[in-house]
């Protein structure tokens, strides 16, 4: 089996202290399968909404958060004007250590994956009138969040790495704009996930 031994870089960071690459499908294909094989008809339910088809594959990266690194602003995943049910996507984040709440943990703003046109938000805004919630989750753990949801990765003032897995599906409707796509380019639309389980190469 052929692997790749230096995935590109697809994000920089000016907060600095962050690494965010693009994963072969193939390298990470035993850990998808694993993960789909205790939540992939959850995630049919989810995103295909009952539908027969395959889920695409949109993205396939890891983020390594490293001391120091300041807290990003709140931001969708896509453009704010896109309204969920008509592009309804998820992403899945994988814990590959034990996470503290200090060591750059994913924060959310529960409730906000529906967009509303009558409220827009703006990336960057502080969304202090918003609770938010900091998830500091063992090893292993895999949170799900569709691109509408305000979210942030947090500073990390710890002393370690938090080093996580994430990877992108593509429900019912269109492929939202506004998100750069962390992929392979030989893995871009070649991946989905049938309703029986298991990701195919097309």
């Amino acid at each position: 089996m052929q692997t790749t031994t230096c995935p590109q870089v697809t994000r920089g960071s000016a907060l600095g202290a962050r690494t965010h690459k693009a994963l072969p499908v193939c390298e990470a294909k035993g850990a998808l399968e694993a993960i789909v094989a205790r939540i992939g008809p959850f995630l049919h339910t989810a995103l295909g909404g009952g539908s027969e088809e395959p889920l695409p594959l949109m993205e396939s990266g890891f983020m390594v958060t490293r001391p120091g690194a300041k807290e990003q602003a709140f931001h969708r995943d896509v453009a704010p004007g896109v309204v969920s049910c008509s592009s309804l996507s998820a992403s899945l984040q994988v814990a590959l250590e034990d996470t503290a709440a200090n060591q750059g943990a994913l924060q959310l703003k529960p409730g906000t994956h529906v967009f509303d046109p009558s409220a827009p938000f703006a990336d960057g805004m502080d969304g202090a009138d918003m609770p938010e919630v900091t998830l500091a989750l063992p090893a292993g753990s895999v949170v799900i969040y569709a691109l509408h949801l305000i979210h942030r990765g947090s500073a990390n003032s710890a002393a370690a790495d938090r080093p996580f897995y994430f990877f992108t599906l593509k429900g019912r409707g269109y492929a939202p704009p506004g998100l750069a796509y962390t992929i392979r380019p030989e893995d871009i639309a070649q991946w989905k996930l049938p309703r029986e389980g298991g990701f195919v190469k097309v």
